[in-house]
């Protein structure tokens, strides 16, 4: 870890939680997002809103399920 040293914390998490197929879950939301803002779609926002979510928490939900000695 001492070539993470000068990153910040947010960079730090992406890096350990969000590959690259998580990051791309994320352009597609921003996409969706920017789609229902143009076609001022409330439906199409919301999508992209809980897309973006997803992608967020993806590390939350894989960190908590792979500690040692839980079920």
């Amino acid at each position: 870890m001492s070539g993470m040293s000068g990153l910040s914390r947010q960079e730090r998490y992406v890096l350990g939680h969000m590959p690259p197929w998580m990051q791309a879950v994320r352009a597609a939301s921003a996409a969706v997002t920017a789609v229902g803002g143009w076609r001022r779609k409330p439906s199409l926002i919301a999508a992209g809103y809980t897309l973006t979510a997803i992608g967020w928490s993806h590390g939350l939900l894989a960190h908590r399920s792979t500690r040692p000695g839980e079920p």
